[in-house]
């Protein structure tokens, strides 16, 4: 949604607040995604989404509306007619689908999470947007997900993606894995749960286990089961797509060593 839109999501929020007032009171966490375009931190929010008590927008930002005046109700209607649309239409441009068979993509049973996959660019702007988010939620928790991949296939995918130099995409990942580690003194070490990409590939259904764990969620067998149907069999390294020369592989892994949650990563594996 554009600016253009925040009038008509505005009172269309308020419309639906008062019909439907009790539509949120059962919601006990809000989770945002922390971390690094392409990831695959929108395929996590994805597969939350699929859950039939979370809906996970993508595409749009909470903490705008929060930020344009919209209360917690009024966001958090926001983000379920965003995951509505999106289930109906699909991910537009998309190479592959996201859309996990059987499953609640864009509905829900008992609403008891929600959240957004795409905050981190509003975040990384505005920091103290996250002050304000946790004063504005009360009594709600706030679940913080950082999703990790091989610093070496993010960078690269990152450089294919936007057109920049190798280089570039090196400074931009690091300056938000210093922004993430920022983040993360603001908060207690069980807000934020970290999951290295390769691991959910490894084992799609321990690890969407872990993460349901975390959000307060049960795992029904049927919902794993599809979720994990929809993982890669194996990670793409495209690392290899891109020509990295030994002074930025060594650049990237000196760069990697002030950050834990890169540990046991290298350009070899």
């Amino acid at each position: 949604m554009d600016l253009v839109a925040l009038p008509y999501a505005y009172f269309a929020s308020l419309y639906r607040i008062a019909r439907e007032p009790r539509l949120f009171q059962e919601v006990h966490t809000y989770v945002m995604f922390i971390g690094y375009p392409r990831s695959g931190h929108t395929l996590v929010g994805f597969l939350l989404d699929a859950h039939p008590n979370a809906i996970v927008a993508s595409q749009i930002s909470g903490l705008r509306y929060l930020k344009h005046g919209f209360s917690i109700p009024q966001t958090f209607s926001v983000l379920v007619d965003n995951s509505r649309h999106v289930a109906r239409v699909g991910r537009e441009g998309r190479p592959y689908s996201y859309d996990v068979p059987n499953q609640w993509q864009g509905r829900f049973k008992k609403l008891r999470v929600i959240g957004d996959c795409t905050g981190f660019t509003r975040l990384r702007r505005d920091p103290d947007l996250l002050r304000k988010l946790r004063e504005k939620l009360g009594a709600i928790d706030l679940k913080l997900i950082h999703v990790i991949r091989n610093p070496y296939d993010n960078i690269s995918t990152m450089k294919i993606r936007s057109g920049e130099t190798l280089l570039a995409s090196v400074r931009r990942y690091f300056s938000m894995c210093e922004m993430v580690e920022r983040f993360k003194k603001h908060v207690a070490p069980d807000t934020v749960y970290e999951l290295k990409h390769e691991s959910l590939i490894a084992d799609a259904r321990g690890a969407l286990r872990g993460l349901c764990a975390f959000v307060r969620l049960g795992a029904a067998e049927n919902y794993v089961d599809d979720c994990a149907s929809l993982v890669y069999k194996s990670p793409h390294k495209s690392r290899h797509e891109v020509v990295w020369t030994p002074e930025l592989i060594e650049n990237v892994e000196k760069q990697m060593s002030r950050f834990a949650h890169l540990g046991g990563y290298s350009y070899q594996d």
